[in-house]
């Protein structure tokens, strides 16, 4: 990952508010905790019903949406590692294929959710930084393309200075 310019973070932010917490996906993993941590000292209550409606949030995140070094600084704030496919393979894992205990699962469904929050609070903290002191550059395209081009300093030879220029 080369790093996110501003614009990409602060696209990100709100891709985040959007897709991750106006889903509530945060509140979905601690409600299917509580229910599975009762499971583990009491009575069995079903959990069906949350691990579907939360799976199939997860399934509606549109992780395509973003460039590489985004999703790569998701991953760097635990946060994607409880919206994609991974996540949902290990709550199936836990729950149904390879099911050790309760407890386990439990912890599993805690620890991704314990992650997320933290990630989600690291990204709002960052966007609050940010917002304070830059202003976001904002770009008319009339069924154009806009795309950033970034340069190593080893590109620069002698032939190709105006690149280095360009970038």
């Amino acid at each position: 990952m080369k790093g996110l310019n501003v614009s990409e973070l602060f696209d990100l932010s709100r891709w985040r508010s959007i897709e991750i917490e106006n889903t509530k996906i945060p509140q979905k993993y601690q409600k299917l905790h509580q229910i599975l941590r009762v499971n583990s000292h009491q009575q069995k209550r079903s959990f069906e019903s949350e691990r579907n409606v939360l799976i199939e949030t997860l399934r509606h995140v549109p992780l395509g949406q973003l460039t590489k070094d985004q999703l790569t600084f998701l991953y760097k704030l635990s946060i994607a590692d409880a919206i994609g496919q991974e996540s949902i393979d290990t709550i199936e894992d836990g729950l149904y294929k390879n099911v050790i205990d309760v407890a386990t699962s439990t912890d599993e469904i805690w620890e991704i959710s314990q992650k997320l929050t933290a990630g989600i609070d690291k990204s709002n903290q960052i966007e609050e930084a940010l917002t304070e002191c830059v202003v976001e550059e904002k770009y008319e395209l009339d069924n154009e393309i806009l795309m950033r081009v970034g340069f190593n300093w080893p590109c620069y030879n002698g032939k190709h200075k105006g690149f280095q220029e360009l970038g």
